[in-house]
């Protein structure tokens, strides 16, 4: 892990491939050998990423995010490039009419004065150019 390493993979989505990647997620190892680079230098600034705020690292201007769980590599992605497909779903109102949305709500027990219901989305990711994305992993961290 190096900050070359990352540089090369920042430059490479910036001028061959047109990107404007504009957050970095790392897994947790990634993040702290990132974090280990700076050594006493370390400077974390305050993003906001959706509804998040939180103090991370910058690299090359862009928010690093450590995400866990991830595997170990970072990835550099253009969040633009990314949006959230839902699968309408017939479902009941208050009122007891049918309505398509994409959340089908139903009671979890029928026919009893219980307040619980079941929500189900079918809702898929998908990425509209992934050549504008990037990974960097097979890390030694």
């Amino acid at each position: 892990m190096t900050k070359a390493l990352m540089t090369t993979v920042g430059d490479t989505l910036i001028d061959s491939r047109e990107s404007n990647y504009d957050v970095l997620l790392a897994s947790r190892s990634a993040y702290n050998a990132y974090e280990d680079l700076f050594g006493d230098k370390t400077r974390y600034v305050n993003v906001q990423i959706g509804d998040l705020k939180m103090n991370t690292l910058l690299f090359d201007n862009r928010p690093v995010v450590p995400i866990p769980g991830l595997d170990d590599a970072i990835y550099f992605l253009n969040r633009g490039e990314w949006r959230l497909e839902f699968l309408p779903q017939p479902t009941l109102d208050s009122y007891g009419r049918q309505i398509s949305g994409p959340f089908k709500v139903e009671p979890y027990h029928p026919g009893t004065d219980d307040a619980t219901f079941t929500i189900m989305i079918y809702a898929q990711l998908i990425c509209v150019n992934p050549w504008h994305q990037g990974k960097l992993g097979d890390l030694d961290v």
